[in-house]
């Protein structure tokens, strides 16, 4: 048999079976009805992340805003729903060493799968090392301030599964102060991701982060990809909520930080992601 014989049989087998595959993957999707190509969804009033109030009860912006991402920043970060806006506890500005950190958040959906940014990407991308690698340590929140919520019955959102699904209110800042807000599933074992750095003048900077992904606090990429990718879900966004400081020292002191800001800010950051409860009711979108 001639070689280009040969390597035309090879091809058309190769095709066959690439076609067979193809056909296969299909006829599994469609018994198990798995949805490949996610609906974007967004939370009501498309409410962006820009809007956060820039006060709570004890913290406030530290300074103003950046000024908005250049198109060309936007396209490669992959999404116009961000913020990175300074905050300093209030008590603290006139003290030694005052407690401010960067929150950046950001805000996806439609997407089929992705790889988040994330600092350990982004902060060397830009020049800094990675002095120690990252650690998962428990963000130390007041669950005291967030209840359970009665409006919804355990055989709706099974505990064994989802947590106590909890709720959280509104600030005296908010545009909407006061109003109940529903928490995220897991909430009780909420944890951040840390990661230390150093830049190239020797200043060393904590970031931290964990992930809302389809109603669900995750910690990790990999549970972005369990939550807002799972295959029976028509809708998907997944959130990165991220504290940055160079005024801490540990790993832990970032989650305290963060824990103290969240006490009064998380029900903000969840009016700007959709009520997962609401959507996997049936009831949102309408």
């Amino acid at each position: 048999m001639s070689t280009q014989r040969s390597r035309l049989i090879t091809a058309v087998a190769s095709a066959m079976l690439l076609a067979a595959g193809a056909a296969g993957l299909d006829a599994a999707i469609a018994l198990t009805d798995a949805v490949i190509t996610k609906v974007a969804i967004h939370p009501p009033g498309g409410l962006r992340y820009h809007t956060i109030p820039v006060r709570s009860e004890t913290w406030e912006r530290f300074g103003a805003d950046p000024p908005p991402l250049s198109a060309e920043i936007i396209e490669n970060l992959g999404t116009e729903n961000y913020i990175s806006r300074y905050y300093i506890k209030s008590s603290t500005r006139q003290d030694p060493r005052p407690r401010i950190f960067e929150l950046h958040c950001t805000y996806f959906t439609g997407m089929s799968d992705t790889v988040p940014h994330v600092p350990e990407t982004c902060f060397v991308g830009g020049g800094m090392r990675i002095v120690n690698e990252a650690v998962i340590v428990p963000v130390p929140i007041d669950i005291g301030r967030f209840p359970p919520d009665p409006t919804l019955e355990d055989s709706e959102f099974d505990p064994a599964v989802f947590g106590v699904i909890r709720r959280g209110r509104t600030g005296p800042d908010s545009d909407t102060p006061g109003v109940r807000v529903r928490m995220p599933f897991g909430l009780d074992r909420l944890r951040l991701r840390v990661t230390e750095f150093e830049s190239p003048d020797g200043r060393r900077t904590f970031a931290g982060y964990f992930f809302l992904a389809n109603g669900w606090a995750v910690d990790s990429a990999l549970g972005v990809r369990l939550r807002a990718f799972d295959l029976k879900a028509r809708h998907a966004y997944y959130s990165k909520v991220q504290f940055t400081s160079s005024l801490v020292d540990s790993a832990e002191e970032l989650a305290e930080i963060a824990a103290d800001f969240l006490n009064e800010m998380l029900p903000e950051i969840m009016r700007r992601v959709p009520d997962w409860t609401e959507v996997a009711a049936g009831r949102y979108p309408e």
